[in-house]
């Protein structure tokens, strides 16, 4: 009978134990090898339990008990082990709590039959009372998911820590076991301490890089909502000017048609011309009202190149959208550059080296509101040059002396690939045209660069800088001429 009182503690805090465990982290198995590890974990924390009284005394059983199925667990579930002794040392904590309740119940339900104290009641009653509350409590649906967060550990171990500390240096004896006790409690705490100052800094972080989001996504939302009115505006006139038109084709095409049956006669071609001139008075009259409109009174003016005017109409048309302030220059009569390079090759001239200013000037800090590019084409020293200014942040110094060398962008994370100035060179070799790069101190409201490509059949690679000096030290590139640039 001695020895059912022993045993029946220890089944007691494994079967509430077990209960618990399964509560808090579920084990996904099949009935019969479920069955198994109950009845396994039940009967060998139970021995360990009893055996271990032999040896050592509380807390001291329990905190064995605890590290090793912390360990066994860590194996079984693959589950870090400061999870697994967490989640051991609440389980255990409560198994505690629970039976110190049920053993008061008890004893107020047995206080009226008077029995010893060495009664085998006195610890049948509180085991079936946990057990039986265990089950229960393990029935009621209850989120246990904050125990999992990443703070969790921290707290508990931390709690944990004190707890032993306290309790060693409550006891007036110092032992091997106590000792022992108080450097698992110090590492507890301070793991636990460790555990919170990461989690701050992972939430900093957190909050920090969702501010950053934050921002960059409020402003791509009022880029669009710029977008968006412009286009609208641009919508709502095209729509006004195809309903005007829509009325002025119906009346000249009844004109016209009245003409062809009338053609017998000498005045036809006197009417025809006529409807011709009102057609181009009314076709020269949209189109001023379509700059007026659309590009605030500014009308682009004509190289006589058909490609390159329309490749320019939409350059023109993305800065507006991009809120930057577009002006292009035609320098003498440049309409045999289709000569030297064709329309098509021109075009992709253009394109990349707008596109690139562009993309400089989207990085300006927000307080810098100077957003301009100017493009001339023209003849300097008798050969014809495409020149582009722009007011967006400087050229990287490694990017710089490795354009022609290598595929290189200064913004890979905006779309940057590198193409553009690789396609440029390929141009520049093809028909012997010179690239030079002149860059200027930055001045408020004013340029920041030119890029200037020469037809002149030299096929040189040049940069003008006030920051010669740092680009000669990092140059290794014996095609790339540097000079020195005050203005």
């Amino acid at each position: 009978m001695e020895l059912i009182r022993e045993f029946i503690k220890p089944f007691t805090l494994a079967t509430v134990g077990y209960l618990f465990f399964n509560k808090i982290r579920p084990i996904k198995l099949g009935f019969w090898i479920k069955t198994l590890l109950s009845a396994g974990f039940v009967i060998l924390t139970s021995t360990s339990f009893v055996i271990l009284k032999i040896f050592v005394g509380e807390p001291y059983k329990t905190a064995i008990v605890i590290v090793v199925l912390s360990v066994i667990f860590t194996i079984f579930q693959r589950e870090r082990f400061d999870v697994m002794l967490t989640s051991f040392i609440i389980i255990y904590a409560a198994c505690y709590v629970l039976y110190g309740a049920s053993v008061i119940l008890s004893a107020i339900i047995l206080y009226p039959f008077e029995l010893a104290n060495d009664s085998t009641f006195h610890f049948v009653i509180p085991g079936i009372i946990s057990i039986s509350s265990a089950v229960l409590l393990s029935k009621i649906k209850l989120d246990v998911s904050p125990i999992h967060k990443k703070f969790a550990n921290g707290i508990f171990l931390s709690i944990s820590g004190v707890v032993f500390i306290l309790y060693r240096y409550s006891k007036e004896v110092v032992s091997d076991e106590s000792t022992t006790l108080v450097i698992a409690g110090f590492v507890a705490l301070g793991y636990g301490i460790y555990s919170g100052l990461r989690r701050e800094t992972t939430i900093s972080k957190d909050e920090n890089a969702k501010d950053v989001i934050h921002k960059k996504q409020q402003d791509i939302l009022a880029q669009k909502e710029k977008d968006i009115s412009v286009l609208t505006n641009m919508h709502d006139y095209l729509a006004s000017v195809v309903h005007k038109d829509d009325k002025k084709l119906d009346a000249m095409q009844r004109a016209v048609e009245k003409l062809v049956m009338l053609s017998e006669q000498t005045e036809v071609l006197e009417d025809a011309q006529n409807i011709l001139n009102e057609i181009s008075i009314s076709r020269d009259k949209a189109e001023k009202d379509f700059n007026k409109k659309i590009f605030d009174g500014k009308s682009l003016p004509l190289t006589g190149l058909q490609i390159v005017d329309a490749k320019f109409e939409t350059v023109s048309e993305r800065a507006m959208l991009k809120s930057i302030d577009f002006d292009l220059a035609v320098n003498g009569d440049v309409s045999g550059f289709d000569q030297i390079i064709p329309q098509f090759d021109l075009a992709n001239i253009i394109g990349d080296l707008t596109e690139n200013s562009f993309t400089a000037i989207k990085h300006l800090d927000k307080d810098l509101t100077c957003h301009k590019v100017q493009f001339s084409i023209g003849i300097t020293d008798n050969s014809y040059e495409l020149s582009i200014s722009d007011s967006g942040i400087p050229f990287n110094i490694d990017i710089l002396i490795k354009l022609g060398v290598a595929r290189v962008t200064s913004h890979p994370d905006d779309g940057g690939s590198g193409y553009g100035y690789e396609t440029i060179f390929e141009l520049l070799n093809e028909y012997g045209a010179s690239l030079i790069i002149t860059e200027y101190k930055p001045v408020p409201y004013a340029y920041s660069k030119n890029i200037a490509i020469l037809f002149d059949g030299k096929a040189d690679f040049i940069i003008k800088s006030f920051r010669a000096d740092a680009i000669r030290k990092q140059n290794a590139n014996t095609n790339l001429t540097i000079q020195n640039f005050k203005g």
